[in-house]
């Protein structure tokens, strides 16, 4: 059940699997429980990272396009800025998300090996909010 909490991520079912596992398993097993916010943690992190960077991101891009649009007639070679800050918007998204992907493979390993977890920034969390059992 506890890999089932990062697998669950990975599949697509988001934060609902990690809810669903903790709320029926979280007085049966700790072991399950913090497994369980770990991985709701995570995704929610993963969530707000990428909000933050897509508010960002898109309002750089705002920003260039209507500079682009403001010089347009004088310089073509600006015209490429608003494309490659599409492809760094792209890298930004990218990027967090592929450590996400490795934190939840590093979850599902370590629970399928039987040693505990202590994912980075959500490891404590979880242990703070489900300490025992």
């Amino acid at each position: 059940m506890a890999a089932a909490c990062h697998l669950s991520s990975l599949a697509g079912f988001g934060f609902i699997g990690p809810i669903v596992i903790y709320l029926t398993q979280r007085e049966r097993s700790g072991f399950v429980a913090r497994h369980a916010l770990q991985a709701l943690f995570l995704q929610l992190l993963a969530g707000v990272v990428t909000a933050i960077l897509v508010v960002i991101s898109l309002s750089v891009i705002a920003a260039s396009v209507g500079a682009a649009v403001v010089i347009r007639h004088s310089s073509s070679d600006l015209a490429m800025v608003p494309f490659l800050l599409w492809i760094l918007f792209l890298g930004s998204l990218s990027l967090p998300g592929l450590l996400f992907f490795v934190a939840m493979v590093f979850g599902i390993i370590e629970c399928l090996q039987g040693r505990e977890a202590n994912l980075p920034i959500v490891g404590n969390l979880a242990r703070s909010v489900h300490p025992g059992g």
